[in-house]
């Protein structure tokens, strides 16, 4: 309509709600962009735009933007390393956590080969899965887990043996 004036960018980018990065050159129907650097984290951010008859408004609705650039971390808790058994059952149990995202999807490994894949484990909470049927021997094991944003981390790696003839 070549009466759009001046787009202003709000956000909660530096810890409150404020208007952050404006721009008097838009033109109606352009896409247009602002760049601003942010930290990890969850932000909440809207377009306030006026023209040059007076009208002005906000985007019908906020929109969010996470920012996620640190992996889980994982913690095996049991077994421990270098468990010995003469079960051919064993219970793999570690927690995943993330600074954002709420579920992690997991793999377990044995003998660096993924055993049980897309195991959904909450965010700082015991997670387990069972895996039957081992053969005497010794194996090793980790976990590999993925968040929302797509980092991806791997656990430390842990030794374990079966041995039913003890």
């Amino acid at each position: 309509d070549g009466l759009l004036d001046t787009c202003v960018l709000y956000g909660n980018f530096s810890g409150s709600w404020s208007d952050n990065e404006s721009d008097n050159t838009v033109v109606s129907g352009v896409a247009d962009s602002f760049t601003i650097d942010l930290t990890n984290g969850t932000f909440v951010w809207n377009m306030w735009c006026n023209d040059s008859v007076g009208n002005a408004a906000y985007n019908s609705s906020n929109r969010t933007l996470y920012i996620d650039t640190q992996e889980p971390n994982i913690v095996l808790n049991a077994p421990i390393d270098k468990f010995n058994t003469s079960s051919v059952d064993i219970m793999f149990n570690w927690t995943a956590s993330d600074n954002l995202a709420a579920n992690l999807t997991c793999n377990l490994s044995i003998d660096n080969v993924v055993n049980k894949s897309g195991q959904i484990s909450a965010n700082g909470a015991f997670s387990n899965v069972t895996v039957t049927g081992f053969d005497d021997g010794r194996y090793n094991w980790n976990m590999t887990c993925i968040d929302y944003a797509l980092n991806i981390n791997s656990s430390e790696t842990r030794l374990f043996t079966v041995d039913t003839t003890a």
